[in-house]
């Protein structure tokens, strides 16, 4: 390892740590939320996760910061990243708390504070969703830059709640009940295709910005991939996989995810990582 990488590597474990510090405080004061050590003392598993996935996008975000970084100056790079760290963080908390709020708990009342872990994993799964989008808003030099970067962060928002109500809208269960009842299989097959989706959106936000018309069409272009996502659960392994009969909607995986199998909803989560990772990898 170069000393180059070793000084990132440096920045990021006191940024990690920073912003750690930043997520309790602001979950202890801001939002109200119990910390871990509460989860654990009043046996919340629900609540524990989502915090867990909150801890996961911290590191991701202070990765990300560290990793943008010329190093052509200590202080200057210790005072970017701890701007850039927290200007991510509160976005990812802001926008976080708002959707799992509204978008996945809008049906659930308290059903995390009630410990219910199906609605745990669906929030952390959202939760995590969120702060990888958060990690494309980071890295901006200019306000220019950072208007831009904005603007595609609201854009991949947008994308991500609508593909992922699209999804769930073609299971023949409906998702809601299912986590009400504490199905924790319909939590973890919800986590795993919000998780999987913003891997695309993120992708799909990366690169250079040349002019608008340009930008959005490659936005666009990497999103088309996200149709795939179902033909392969459909397909692959509803078919090749569990060797049932090829359907367009249903089949044995809503079945199996419907009947609490939470084995068969952690492999279509699963499915739907590999097929982001391998998209996110294309050139």
């Amino acid at each position: 390892m170069d000393t180059a990488s070793l000084y990132r590597l440096g920045v990021c474990f006191a940024l990690a740590v920073f912003l750690l510090v930043v997520l309790e405080v602001s979950l202890r004061f801001f939002s109200k939320a119990p910390s871990l050590r509460q989860n654990e003392k009043e046996h919340n598993p629900a609540s524990s996760l989502v915090h867990a996935a909150d801890v996961v996008a911290t590191l991701l975000i202070a990765s990300t910061v560290a990793g943008s970084l010329d190093s052509d100056s200590v202080g200057k790079d210790l005072l970017h990243a701890a701007l850039q760290g927290v200007a991510a963080e509160v976005l990812f908390l802001v926008c976080s708390r708002a959707q799992v709020r509204f978008f996945v708990a809008s049906k659930l009342g308290g059903e995390i504070e009630r410990g219910n872990v199906a609605a745990g994993a669906a929030a952390a799964g959202h939760s995590l969703a969120t702060g990888v989008l958060a990690t494309t808003a980071v890295g901006s030099e200019t306000l220019r830059d950072v208007g831009i970067s904005l603007v595609f962060f609201v854009l991949g928002q947008v994308a991500l709640l609508g593909l992922v109500a699209l999804f769930r809208a073609l299971t023949v269960y409906d998702d809601a009940e299912e986590i009400l009842g504490e199905n924790v299989a319909a939590g973890v097959s919800y986590a795993g295709i919000a998780v999987a989706i913003s891997l695309l959106v993120a992708r799909a936000t990366e690169g250079d910005f040349t002019t608008w018309g340009q930008s959005l069409v490659a936005f666009a272009q990497v999103l088309a991939y996200a149709p795939l996502l179902y033909g392969v659960r459909q397909f692959v392994v509803g078919s090749v996989v569990l060797g049932n009969r090829p359907t367009l909607r249903g089949g044995a995986l809503d079945k199996g995810i419907a009947a609490r199998s939470v084995g068969l909803a952690a492999l279509e989560a699963a499915t739907y990582l590999g097929a982001a990772l391998i998209v996110v990898r294309l050139p």
